[in-house]
Order: C-alpha cells, then structure tokens, then sequence
C-alpha cells in the first residue's frame, strides 16, 4: 500500500522535473516563484520535500536576471 508521504514525495518530484523544463523553456523566472511558493507551502509540514523545492530555487536563481521586464 502506497502510503501519503510515498504520494507527496513522488508529487513533489514530478513538480520539480516540471519547474526544471519551465526554466529550460526560458520561463525560469517563473519556475522560480513557484518554487517559492512550493516551499512556502512545504517549510512547515515536510521539510524533506521543502528541501528539493529550495534547492532547486537557488539553482535556478542563479540564472535569472530580476532587473528585466
């Protein structure tokens, strides 16, 4: 049986793989503040899964330039 943590966890993997293509589309910035908003809402309830979303924030927040439209 498939327990909750094992479906958040697999969610939460599909979401990242689907930000990563966003940003390699040229929509990183976007990609960004979902992931953001990701981890808002992970901080306080699953810190593994926060994790990936806020690993994957700063990586691609490299790549950004906020200063354009």
């Amino acid at each position: 049986m498939v327990q909750q943590a094992d479906r958040i966890e697999g969610m939460a993997d599909i979401l990242v793989a689907s930000l990563e293509l966003l940003a390699k589309a040229g929509h990183t910035d976007t990609a960004c503040r979902l992931a953001g908003r990701a981890c808002a809402q992970l901080r306080d309830i699953d810190a593994r899964q926060w994790q990936k979303f806020n690993a994957l924030l700063h990586r691609l927040s490299k790549q950004v330039r906020w200063d354009e439209p």
